[in-house]
C-alpha cells in the first residue's frame, strides 16, 4: 500500500489498485502515460471522481504527482481540496473486479452539531438519496 502525503493532503493508494493501474498503462505502450483524477461536481451533492489515461503534454505543471511503482497518478489541482483523505483500492474477482474510490470530502461537508433539523435532513437526502 502506498500512503500519499503531501502537507497536509493526503491519498492512500493500494498494492492491488495500484497492480490494476499498471496493467491498464502498460496495455496501452505510450511512453510517460500517466493517470489523471480529477473530481467532478465536487463540494454538491452530485460530487464523483473521474479518471483518465493523461499524456505528458496533456498536464498543465499545476497537477500533484503521485509517483507509483510504474505510472505516475496526476491529481487535478482544483480538486485537491476535495480528495484530501481519499482511498483507492481494487478488489479482484474471478469475474475481472472493482474500483473504488472514497472521498470523504468529495460531496461537501456534513452539517455541523448546530445544524436544523431540516439542513441535517436535506444533507441525508441529497447525499444518500439522491
Amino acid at each position: 500500500m502506498v500512503l500519499i502525503q503531501a502537507n497536509p493532503r493526503m491519498i492512500t493508494l493500494s498494492d492491488s489498485a495500484q497492480d490494476h493501474f499498471s496493467k491498464l498503462v502498460a496495455q496501452q505502450g505510450i511512453d510517460g502515460l500517466g493517470i489523471r483524477l480529477k473530481a467532478v461536481n465536487a463540494g454538491t451533492p452530485k460530487g464523483d471522481c473521474h479518471l483518465e489515461f493523461c499524456e505528458p503534454s496533456d498536464l498543465d505543471g499545476t497537477e500533484w504527482e503521485i509517483e507509483c511503482r510504474d505510472f505516475s497518478l496526476y491529481v487535478d489541482s482544483a480538486s485537491r481540496p476535495f480528495l484530501d483523505g481519499a482511498t483507492i483500492d481494487f478488489d479482484k474477482s474471478p469475474t475481472g473486479g472493482a474500483l473504488t474510490i472514497r472521498a470523504p470530502g468529495l460531496r461537501g461537508t456534513p452539517p455541523d452539531e448546530n445544524a436544523s433539523v431540516v439542513e441535517r435532513v436535506r444533507y441525508v437526502i441529497e447525499t444518500e438519496i439522491n
